[in-house]
Order: C-alpha cells, then structure tokens, then sequence
C-alpha cells in the first residue's frame, strides 16, 4: 500500500509538476525519471531493514511477535514519510512522527514499558543513520573538514 501510494504521488507530480516549466526543465525533468523505481526499491529496503531490527528488538524482550507483525508495525509509522517533501520543517515531523508511531505501537501492541518502547523506536533510526554515515563518510569529511 506505501509503494502504491509513493507511485501515485509521483505520477501526479509528473503529470502536472513540470507542466508550467520550459523545455530545457522539462528534458532534465523526463531523463530523472528513472530515479523514480530506485527511490521506491530504497524505500523498500529501508523498510524491511528497519521492521528486520524491530522484531529482532521485541524477540530480544520475549514478545511473541511474527516478522509480519513487525513489519506491519513499520509500515504503520512509514506513513509520516508523507511530509518530507515539506520545506524545513518536513523531515523533522517525519521522523518524530515515525518515532512516536513505533513507540506507542510497540508499547500498546507488545505491552513494552515506555524505556523499551523508546529502544525499539530509536535502534532502527540510530542504525540507519550510522549506515548513511558510514557510505558518505568520506564525502561528509570533505565537505565538513574542508
């Protein structure tokens, strides 16, 4: 359903996005389409990866819990990825959003206290970020250390 709803969105940006634009715009426009099925496949995994962490997470404090289960759970919280497009203030909404759609669900769902629902929460995010540090290290170096 998040991918179906991703390529709505995307569609709807392509068909009248760069209408109003000219011709030079609109070519770079056509030619950037192909990053339309490499955004939802990253999406995907990054999904996957984190409903992965999850349910490690919730077996790791003895809950039963199907991978299914958790995957719904971070599919549930994927749904605030709606506000990055917002400018400035979108990707922090999104993220707290996510955040506090998988905490409350993990503790509401798994009965976690609020410190293990928080765990469960972050781990993903925290994990997530070292793997984007980690692929751009160099390149953050350069731009941070000059």
């Amino acid at each position: 359903m998040l991918l179906l709803a991703a390529a709505v969105a995307t569609l709807v940006n392509y068909l009248i996005g760069p209408a109003g634009t000219d011709e030079a715009a609109r070519r770079v426009w056509l030619t950037s389409l192909w990053l339309v099925p490499v955004n939802l496949a990253g999406l995907l995994v990054v999904v996957l990866a984190d409903a992965a962490v999850c349910f490690a997470l919730l077996r790791f404090y003895d809950r039963e819990i199907g991978f299914q289960d958790s995957l719904r759970l971070v599919s549930y919280a994927t749904a605030s990825y709606i506000f990055y497009p917002v400018p400035v203030f979108g990707l922090p909404i999104a993220v707290i959003m996510a955040l506090v759609f998988v905490g409350v669900g993990a503790r509401r769902a798994y009965g976690l206290s609020i410190p293990r629902a928080v765990l469960v929460a972050v781990i993903p995010l925290l994990l997530r970020l070292l793997v984007v540090f980690a692929l751009a290290g160099d390149r953050l170096s350069e731009i941070w250390g000059g």
